[in-house]
Parts: C-alpha cells; sequence; structure tokens
C-alpha cells in the first residue's frame, strides 16, 4: 500500500508500520485486504501479520500484530482508496506529524478527500 509513487507502507522490525522507499518484492511492504464480511476487511501483511490501529501515547497509530477478525482494532473498511480502522475512535489512516517524525497514524478529523488520507495497493508480486 503506498501514499505515493516512491512511499510504501512498510513493517518495521519493532512491529511500528510506517513509510520508507518502495522497494519491489520487499515482502514487508505487500499488503493484502482480505473481505471478513460485507465491506469489512482484515489488511494482511505479506511478511506476516495484520495491520493494527493501536492507541500508544495519545494518538492511534499503525502497527503490525496477530491477525484477529475479532478485534475491530485489526479489522477495517475501505472506501475507494481510504483506509479506515472499524474501532470506535480510530477513524482513517493517514500520514501525520507527531514526535518531529512523519509517522502513519489512525484520525476520526482527517477528511476522506484529503490526499493524506489516500493509499493506492501495489500488487503482490512487487
Amino acid at each position: 500500500m503506498s501514499v505515493s509513487k516512491d512511499k510504501c507502507l512498510t513493517v518495521f522490525s519493532n512491529d511500528v508500520v510506517n513509510l520508507a522507499p518502495c522497494e519491489a518484492g520487499r515482502s514487508d511492504q505487500l499488503w493484502s485486504p482480505e473481505t471478513i464480511s460485507g465491506y469489512d476487511r482484515l489488511i494482511r501483511s505479506a511478511a506476516g501479520g495484520c495491520l493494527w490501529a493501536r492507541p500508544l501515547a495519545g494518538i492511534v497509530g499503525a502497527y503490525r500484530g496477530d491477525c484477529d477478525t475479532n478485534d475491530p482494532a485489526k479489522v477495517f473498511v475501505l472506501f475507494s482508496a481510504s483506509v479506515a480502522a472499524r474501532a470506535q475512535g480510530a477513524g482513517r489512516m493517514t500520514e501525520t506529524q507527531a514526535w518531529g517524525n512523519q509517522v502513519v497514524a489512525f484520525s476520526t478529523t482527517v477528511s476522506i478527500n484529503d490526499p493524506r488520507s489516500h493509499w493506492s495497493y501495489r500488487p503482490q508480486s512487487g
């Protein structure tokens, strides 16, 4: 999943999910939406685990965790190019500033029309 042509959603060794330069075939940058029921989906990482909207230090950040269809923080609704966590109070995935860095987080205030909340899927082949 990428926010632009040159940055892709990436799983880091500490299970934080953030943006990094896109590299073809890099498994920690490949994500696949899995339908659960209707429009609800689990966003599974090819490197293992699933996207997780995890509250931490005042923001809801993007992390990788176990895949759990019973945990709304790990289940998402896709609106065209926008990814929203099903968990109440999490909101849409967006690129934002926190602790002096650009981070991927979830926000209830970001608009569906805000380009920072628009994401595109890359082919699983890389």
